[in-house]
């Protein structure tokens, strides 16, 4: 329906059904990273943030990891999307930014995130965000590089890179990332569990759009 001045409105009932579905897709992407990802901090330790974003960038739904990840995917989301061009942007690309002083927390921290295209839209309807703990990513030293005095010393850097374009992953950077990591296959697992993650959330926002 339409309010006085000629805007869409919804009732306050048909809101709280399109809330909780949204709270819902959150949830399940969780429950897809949690059952697919290879290492425990994520599945155990649950280190990793998951929220869903409108056109604006503005936060729509979230679901439960480290609370001070929701605040850093803001962050995070509003660079990435900066730096890639939303206009540039297909169904089925997967971002992927860790760079520390846009992505809001350490290297090891990987922040994938895609967008979402309501049929016949050239340019995003929403956007998905999965950020989660990778064990490493050639740092110099194993694990948490605690005595750092450069950033260049905590591991390769990815300022918003497509990883996944159109649907198909670049082979050359997951090789890139392989050979950059002492653990490349719980690595690689743990990408391949966020990108489940963000299709699981598209599936669904393809749903509550459809």
């Amino acid at each position: 329906m339409s309010g006085a001045d000629g805007e869409a409105r919804i009732d306050g009932a048909t809101a709280e059904v399109v809330r909780s579905y949204l709270v819902a897709a959150a949830e399940e992407m969780r429950a897809t990273l949690i059952r697919t990802a290879f290492n425990p901090v994520i599945h155990e330790v649950l280190d990793f943030g998951i929220s869903l974003y409108d056109a604006r960038l503005e936060l729509i739904a979230e679901a439960p990891g480290l609370t001070l990840f929701l605040g850093a995917n803001d962050y995070a989301i509003r660079r990435g999307v900066e730096h890639v061009g939303a206009d540039r942007l297909r169904p089925g690309d997967v971002v992927l930014l860790n760079y520390p002083y846009w992505n809001a927390a350490h290297t090891h921290d990987a922040t994938l995130f895609s967008a979402f295209f309501a049929e016949g839209e050239e340019l995003p309807t929403a956007y998905l965000c999965v950020r989660a703990h990778w064990l490493d990513l050639g740092a110099k030293d194993p694990g948490y590089v605690l005595d750092s005095t450069s950033v260049f010393q905590e591991g390769i850097l990815f300022p918003g890179t497509r990883i996944f374009k159109e649907g198909r992953a670049d082979e050359e950077l997951l090789e890139l990332i392989r050979f950059n990591s002492r653990l490349p296959d719980l690595v690689l697992g743990d990408l391949h569990a966020q990108v489940a993650a963000l299709r699981t959330g598209e599936r669904r926002l393809a749903e509550v759009y459809g």
